[in-house]
């Protein structure tokens, strides 16, 4: 029979950010960042921080993140952090869940999804830094392919804090995490080329156009526990041809 959600894995479109600031015209922005979080307040300010640091116009994107019901919400701390960041454009939600054991990653992203203004999507982990280019070649990659995901490196645990800057890690701070699964996608010229390709789908930091992603209904409320949501989008793609 079909499977019965519990409520609150169900998001709300509609439920409004608990405070956002906005300095650009809606069409203005071209591309809108979505970072879903939960209970990392250590490291989520330091993703933001780089964000707002890009090559490209602040009035061109946005950043969205959704706390899913964290305990210990970084919030304040954030909104801290950019309350004086000219013309950054930020919204921040909190959705709150009372089962700690639900895992609702792929629908705090959707939420994230029906509240953007940008054409292009880009769904970032709260842990992830990116360099000052990052954003330049996001729109760059979009014009060529339907989905573009990056190559992600962990740092070494030594290395590892809230407050390091991407351009302070070098390549023997860095790991590849599972490499048996990961290098192989990560050293390949051709993603497609690899057997089953469209496995290694991971929202890491994965951008699509709006349109696309919408065409997907995007991800599926029935992932109730920890992956592969993101693997099915990546086969929906697959299956519709598009460029990878």
């Amino acid at each position: 029979g079909a499977k019965t959600l519990p409520e609150e894995a169900l998001y709300n479109p509609t439920e409004p950010p608990i405070w956002f600031m906005g300095y650009s015209a809606p069409e203005k922005i071209a591309i809108s960042i979505i970072i879903p979080c939960y209970n990392n307040d250590g490291f989520l300010p330091n993703v933001v921080r780089h964000l707002a640091d890009q090559t490209v116009s602040k009035q061109s994107y946005e950043i969205i993140v959704v706390d899913d019901g964290s305990q210990s919400s970084p919030s304040d701390d954030l909104y801290s952090l950019v309350r004086y960041q000219s013309d950054l454009n930020i919204k921040y939600f909190y959705w709150p869940k009372t089962n700690l054991k639900l895992y609702r990653a792929g629908q705090a992203r959707n939420l994230g999804a029906a509240n953007a203004l940008g054409r292009k999507l880009i769904f970032v982990d709260s842990d992830m830094l990116v360099p000052e280019c990052f954003l330049e070649e996001v729109i760059s990659s979009l014009q060529k392919y339907h989905l573009v995901q990056f190559v992600r490196h962990h740092i070494v645990p030594e290395k590892s804090c809230p407050t390091i800057t991407y351009k302070e890690v070098t390549h023997p701070d860095t790991y590849v995490e599972e490499p048996n699964y990961w290098r192989p996608f990560f050293a390949s010229k051709d993603w497609t080329s690899l057997d089953h390709f469209w496995k290694y789908t991971c929202t890491y930091a994965l951008a699509m156009q709006t349109e696309d992603f919408l065409w997907t209904g995007g991800f599926s409320p029935n992932f109730t526990r920890y992956g592969f949501e993101d693997t099915e989008l990546g086969y929906k793609f697959a299956k519709a041809g598009k460029k990878f």
